[in-house]
């Protein structure tokens, strides 16, 4: 992140100071392929960008420019 944040983060002027890894458990392993796996997957983002965007509000509440980047395809 800290060394390709310009290419991620293009409309960015300075590097981020801050970094928030947010880590969700999912109820089995994600490894294996099907409708069911597709569900946790689906679940455990819906989860995400609520806390996400919850997070979002939050900081630019604050006065602090926040990206959410989407674990799904890696982009903000």
């Amino acid at each position: 992140m800290m060394n390709n944040w310009d290419r991620l983060l293009p409309d960015w002027q300075i590097p981020p100071q801050t970094l928030v890894l947010v880590l969700l458990n999912a109820d089995f392993p994600l490894d294996d392929e099907g409708n069911f796996v597709e569900r946790e997957k689906n679940r455990l983002l819906k989860q995400f960008l609520a806390l996400g965007e919850s997070f979002h509000r939050a900081s630019r509440q604050r006065g602090f420019f926040t990206e959410i980047i989407l674990p799904k395809d890696g982009m903000p």
